[in-house]
C-alpha cells in the first residue's frame, strides 16, 4: 500500500475511529464559542481514563504552577482556560492510544515528542509569545503521522524498519522509497482531518505562525541532546536560543536541564512513565523515579468517592462567592453526582423562556438518549404530562413505587422501568418563587441500588446548584 490517502483513510476510518471521534467531537465544540467549555467537559467526562489524566495534568506544577486545586474538569476549564484543556484531552486521546501497546519505535519517537515539546513551550515562554501552549500540542503531534504509522503498518512498518536500519542517510529520502511518500504528509492529512492544531499544520508547511521557529527550536534541541548535552550541536542551539531570549547561556542551558526532567514526569502524568528512561537528562537533572507504578483501570461505573464529593462541594463554595456562571454551576454539580457521588446518569432540564416547555440541557453517562427525550415536555399537554408537582416541591424525591411517581407526574413510559428496577432520584432547581427546571439521577445501567447516602449527597449538590441559581440571579451575571 502506497497509497497517501489511502493510509489516512484506514487510520481514520480502521485502526483508530474511536479516537478520531473523541477528537473531532472536541474540535466541534471548540469552535462553537457560545457553548465549548460545556462541550468539551462532557466530551471528556464519557471517558473515565480520558477524566483520569486530564485532572492529573490539570494538578501537575507544569500545567497548574499556581497550584490551584483542580477537582471536576469544569473547573479545570475555568483555572487553566479553555485552550490548555482541549490541548490537553486531545493530546492526552492520541498519546493514550498509540501507547497501547507500546512499541520500541513508537516509544522512542513519543519520549522524543514529550521532550521536544516541553522544551519548545518553555522558549515559547522565555520568548515571550502568544499561547505558548499551542506550541507544546504542534511539537508533541509533530510526528504523529509517523508514530501511528508504526503503531499500525503492520508489514509495510516492519518493511519501513528494515530499510531504515540498512540506509543510515536521511529518513524522508527512505521513506519515499519504501512508501512512496513522507510521513510528515500523514502527519499533515491526519491533522487537517482531526483539526487538531492549525499551528501544526503552519510548522509541518513550513511557513506562516511566527511560533513556528519555536516549534521547530524545541524538537531541534530534544533530537540534539540524543547525542549528549555536551554534543556540539547541542551546545549551539542552546546559545542561539538563549540570544533569542535574551538570556545568558549558562540560565537557558539551566532551564533546558529543569525541562528534561519536567518531560520526564509529564510522560508519567500521561501515563507513560516507561517514557522517562528514553529522555534525554543531564547528569545533575537524573532524579530517581522509584518503582514504576501501574495505573488501575478505571472502574466501568463512577464509584462513591467522599473525599472527591467533598472537594467537588468547596470548590462549587469558592465558585459561587465570586460572580459564577450558571453554566459552570450546572457543569460541576453534574460532574460531582456523577463522579463523586457514583450516579450513572445524570440530566439537567429547564424551562423555556415561555415556561410552556421544559427541554433536556446537560446530560452526563451512558445511554441517556432515552432521558432526554423523556424530560422533553410541553407543560400545555395534559397534568401528568409534566411532573408539575415535583417542579412546585422545595425537596428531594426518591423515587421507589410507580404509583409514587405517577401522582408526581413524573413520565412513566421510559422511567417506569428504572423505577422498578432500583429507584430514581429527582429536585427541582427553583429561583424565588418560581420554578427553573429539575435535576434527575439513577444508577439504572449498572443495576446498583441506591442508599440514603446517595440521596442525601444528592440533595446537597442540587441545594449547591439552587445557590448557584440565586446568586446569578441577584447579580445577574
Amino acid at each position: 500500500m502506497h497509497d497517501l490517502q489511502e493510509w489516512t483513510r484506514r487510520l481514520r476510518d480502521q485502526d483508530m475511529p474511536v479516537l478520531a471521534l473523541t477528537v473531532q467531537q472536541i474540535a466541534q465544540a471548540s469552535e462553537r464559542d457560545d457553548s465549548s467549555a460545556a462541550e468539551i467537559s462532557r466530551i471528556i467526562l464519557q471517558d473515565s481514563a480520558l477524566t483520569a489524566r486530564v485532572l492529573r495534568l490539570a494538578n501537575s506544577n507544569f500545567f497548574n504552577p499556581a497550584g490551584h486545586p483542580v477537582s471536576t474538569v469544569s473547573r479545570a476549564v475555568v483555572v487553566l482556560g479553555l485552550n490548555t484543556v482541549r490541548a490537553l484531552s486531545v493530546s492526552v486521546a492520541i498519546i493514550n492510544t498509540l501507547m497501547n501497546p507500546p512499541r520500541e519505535r513508537v516509544m522512542q519517537d513519543m519520549a522524543r515528542a514529550f521532550h521536544a515539546a516541553v522544551q519548545a513551550r518553555s522558549f515559547a515562554q522565555a520568548c515571550r509569545v502568544r499561547d505558548p501552549e499551542e506550541v507544546y500540542v504542534a511539537a508533541l503531534l509533530y510526528h504523529l503521522g509517523r508514530m501511528a504509522f508504526w503503531c499500525f503498518g503492520g508489514e509495510t512498518a516492519q518493511r519501513l524498519d528494515e530499510a531504515l536500519q540498512a540506509d543510515h542517510g536521511p529518513q524522508a529520502r527512505t521513506e519515499m522509497k519504501v512508501l512512496g511518500f513522507r510521513l510528515s504528509r500523514l502527519t499533515a492529512n491526519l491533522n487537517r482531518e482531526w483539526r487538531l492544531s492549525p499551528l501544526l499544520g503552519d510548522a509541518l508547511e513550513g511557513a506562516g505562525d511566527n511560533r513556528v521557529h519555536h516549534v521547530k527550536r524545541g524538537i531541534a534541541l530534544a533530537e540534539a541532546t540524543e547525542q549528549g548535552w555536551d554534543d556540539p550541536e547541542t551546545l549551539r542551539l542552546l546559545k542561539r536560543m538563549a540570544e533569542e531570549a535574551g538570556v545568558s547561556p549558562e540560565e537557558m542551558t539551566e532551564r533546558a536541564h529543569e525541562n528534561a526532567r519536567l518531560a520526564a514526569e509529564i510522560a508519567a502524568d500521561y501515563g507513560a512513565p516507561d517514557l522517562a528512561r528514553l529522555i534525554p537528562r543531564p547528569g545533575a537533572a537524573v532524579r530517581d523515579q522509584g518503582p514504576e507504578q501501574t495505573e488501575a483501570a478505571p472502574a466501568p461505573w463512577p464509584e462513591p468517592d467522599p473525599a472527591l464529593e467533598l472537594r467537588i462541594l468547596r470548590e462549587l463554595a469558592s465558585t459561587l462567592e465570586g460572580q459564577p456562571d450558571v453554566n459552570l454551576i450546572f457543569n460541576m454539580v453534574l460532574e460531582g453526582l456523577h463522579r463523586g457521588v457514583g450516579l450513572d446518569r445524570v440530566v439537567l432540564a429547564l424551562l423555556g423562556a415561555d415556561r410552556k416547555r421544559l427541554q433536556t440541557r446537560y446530560c452526563l453517562g451512558p445511554d441517556t438518549e432515552p432521558l432526554k427525550a423523556a424530560f422533553d415536555l410541553d407543560t400545555g399537554a395534559s397534568p401528568g404530562a409534566l411532573p408539575s408537582k415535583v417542579l412546585g416541591s422545595p425537596r428531594a424525591h426518591w423515587l421507589r413505587d410507580l404509583d409514587e411517581a405517577r401522582s408526581l407526574g413524573i413520565p412513566g413510559a421510559v422511567l417506569g422501568p428504572v423505577i422498578e428496577a432500583g429507584g430514581c432520584l429527582v429536585m427541582a432547581l427553583t429561583l424565588p418563587g418560581r420554578p427553573v427546571g429539575l435535576i434527575y439521577a439513577d444508577r439504572q445501567p449498572s443495576g446498583r441500588p441506591l442508599d440514603a447516602d446517595t440521596f442525601t449527597s444528592f440533595m446537597h449538590f442540587c441545594q449547591q446548584a439552587n445557590l448557584g441559581l440565586a446568586q446569578v440571579f441577584r447579580t445577574g451575571a
